[in-house]
């Protein structure tokens, strides 16, 4: 892959476009684009806190992303969200 084609995917990426859109557009396939974000490691989106709203800061590489940017923020959620739920 040359140089022309790096710079155009991340003008694409930095405009908010997903990996199947900057893929069509470039013609090439949708796991190359993808593979080529992670080797640079270039986080597509930011991530928040599902809970607060505080964009949480990825400190694993492998595994599941973070949800949450602390315990007390998850606790609360759940528990929100258990009461919510409650039938009568």
């Amino acid at each position: 892959m040359d140089q022309q084609i790096k710079v155009k995917m991340e003008e694409l990426n930095k405009q908010g476009l997903g990996y199947k859109r900057i893929s069509k557009q470039l013609n090439l396939n949708v796991n190359t684009v993808a593979s080529y974000f992670k080797r640079k490691d270039i986080q597509f989106r930011p991530v928040y806190c599902k809970n607060c709203g505080y964009k949480i800061i990825q400190m694993n590489k492998t595994g599941r992303k973070k949800k949450f940017c602390s315990e007390k923020c998850r606790l609360s959620y759940y528990k929100y969200l258990k009461n919510r739920y409650v039938i009568l």
